[in-house]
Parts: structure tokens; sequence; C-alpha cells
């Protein structure tokens, strides 16, 4: 055995070794369990809109067959048409809006923000003069601590139908609370004397 060989055998730091070594494995465990979990996190995200698109589409498919079949059980007078597309697409329509304020109201219920926010956007695309859908997503804005978001929303509903008590409320009840406590995403008001 040569002296070198010795001498780099000498300065050599097993323990140190051993723990660098242990360091990185656990380093690289951590890093596959996180990304173990971002991809669970995606997969039943992914799953659930999923879920959630397919019972909105076989409910529009549902209600088109009632529609149609009922159409069908009536007999038909002289003169008197066939159903339109246009119907069928209306029915579908108002189908879907109905799925996803369902879907938003359990997110708002469980305390799903942010998906709820989302599912009332989705009503809001189809029919942007929905009451209802306009005063669920500013309570979750308003939920959220998003009190600006929550007036402009509310503020909409009360621009729509001028005689919506609790429209008005909230809208009152989020103006409040922006004169008192400010908007927490951008600190607090500060009202000159």
């Amino acid at each position: 055995m040569s002296s070198s060989s010795y001498a780099a055998w000498a300065k050599f730091d097993v323990e140190k070794e051993l723990e660098r070594v242990d360091e990185t494995e656990h380093r690289e465990d951590q890093e596959k369990q996180q990304l173990k979990q971002v991809h669970a996190k995606e997969n039943v995200e992914t799953s659930a809109f999923q879920a959630a698109q397919q019972s909105a589409d076989v409910l529009a498919a549902q209600a088109a067959v009632a529609a149609l079949k009922a159409k069908k059980r009536k007999k038909k007078e002289p003169g008197e048409t066939l159903p339109k597309a246009n119907d069928l697409l209306a029915i579908v329509k108002m189908f879907y809006k109905d799925v996803y304020l369902g879907i938003g109201t359990c997110d708002l219920e469980e305390g799903r923000l942010a998906a709820a926010s989302e599912a009332f956007k989705e009503v809001l695309v189809r029919d942007d003069v929905h009451l209802a859908a306009w005063i669920k997503r500013g309570e979750a804005f308003e939920r959220m601590d998003a009190p600006l978001l929550a007036m402009l929303h509310f503020n909409r509903v009360v621009s729509l139908d001028s005689d919506h008590e609790s429209g008005k409320e909230a809208l009152e009840r989020v103006k409040a609370k922006l004169l008192t406590k400010g908007d927490s995403s951008f600190g607090t008001i500060r009202l000159l004397p």
C-alpha cells in the first residue's frame, strides 16, 4: 500500500460522508413524498372535476330526453310544430346552470370558497343576470375576506333588481365592513379627519 493512498484515506472522514449520504437520501425521500402528494392532490382534483362535469352532462342529457318524451306524449294538434333545437338547447343550458349552482352551493357550505366561486362563475358565464349566482359568489368573496369583490357582486344584484332585499342588505354589510376595517388585500383604508 502506498503512502499517498494511506494519506488520502486518513483525511477521509467516514462519519461525515455517512451523514452527507443520509442527508441526501432523506432529502430525496422528502422530494419523492412531496411529489406523490402533489400527484395525489392533482388526481383528486381532476377526478372531482370530471365527476362534476359528467354529472352535469348526465343531468343535461336526462333533461333533454325527458323533454322529448314529454313532447312526444303530448298529442300534436293540427298546425303545431315539433320542439325546436333552440328549446332543447335552452333546457340543457338551464340544467347546466342548476347543476353548477348546486355544486357551488355545496362547495360554499363545505368552505371550499375558491371552488364555489368557480362554480358560480360557470353559472354567470351561461346567464349573466342570474341573481342567485351573483349573491352566492359575492358571499364566497366576502368569506374569503375580499370585500371589494363581494361589493361588486352585490352591487350587480342591486343594479339588476333594485328591490332585491338580501342584495341590498349584503351590499350595505360589505360597505360598512369596508368603511370600518378596510380591504384586507390592500391594508386598511384611512379616513381623513
